[in-house]
């Protein structure tokens, strides 16, 4: 018998397959992981079983995330996309060199994860208080107000979360059940934390929460002291 062995021609970046990409329109949370497959073909839809040089890289502005490619054995090659960095990202996937369509790969865009912690914004009245550790100080039976960002496990902003999304109260060395805290959004990416201060002079702390199906997780322990006005 005659046998003869057909291997598949030169490849065709129109022909390949992509599985697995996030679809347009939607959007990846930071952290989040994606699987991504790759099946290189010859232009008439023959499968290469490796040997090609795939190489994708991701940028938003001017931060690029080069991503590893694995070569897998059954033929195909497969990554991972797990963007930490908040944006739209432009991909580009090219095989051999030559650019793979951009139908394959349409723009990825990247969002805040889940609140993971939240800090003072610095202003003319908290500049100098609040900082390196040291509490705030404030007047006693007064309101304070001032800003907080807050942010993801990766750095990034957490923007405009529902009123009650966020809430915060007071504890310390004296009872404070009046000081319950109202947090509420703003335009510029921040919170306005508006809370009463304790009326018994002393060492507190605002503690900062986010409420989520899974509980409540603690964004921040802010320490201050109530002085005589």
């Amino acid at each position: 018998p005659l046998c003869v062995t057909v291997r598949p021609a030169a490849l065709s970046v129109d022909a390949c397959t992509l599985s697995g990409w996030p679809a347009p329109g939607t959007a990846m949370a930071a952290g989040d992981r994606c699987r991504v497959f790759l099946k290189c073909r010859d232009a008439l839809g023959n499968v290469r079983a490796g040997g090609d040089t795939v190489r994708l890289l991701t940028r938003s502005g001017s931060a690029t995330l080069p991503l590893e490619v694995e070569e897998l054995t059954s033929g195909g090659y497969a990554f991972t996309l797990a963007p930490t960095i908040a944006g739209s990202f432009a991909p580009f996937l090219g095989v051999n060199g030559i650019p793979v369509p951009k139908r394959f790969t349409p723009p990825i865009r990247v969002v805040a994860g889940a609140p993971a912690r939240a800090s003072i914004v610095a202003n003319a009245v908290h500049r100098a208080e609040g900082e390196g550790g040291a509490p705030l100080r404030l007047s006693a039976s007064s309101s304070a107000a001032f800003a907080l960002r807050v942010e993801d496990t990766h750095g990034n902003t957490v923007a405009a979360l529902a009123d009650d999304a966020l809430c915060g109260e007071c504890t310390g060395e004296h009872e404070c059940p009046e000081s319950v805290a109202r947090v509420t959004a703003q335009p510029n990416d921040t919170y306005t934390v508006e809370v009463r201060v304790p009326s018994r002079f002393g060492a507190y702390a605002l503690e900062i929460w986010c409420d989520h199906g899974g509980g409540r997780t603690v964004l921040a322990k802010l320490p201050f002291v109530a002085v005589v006005p």
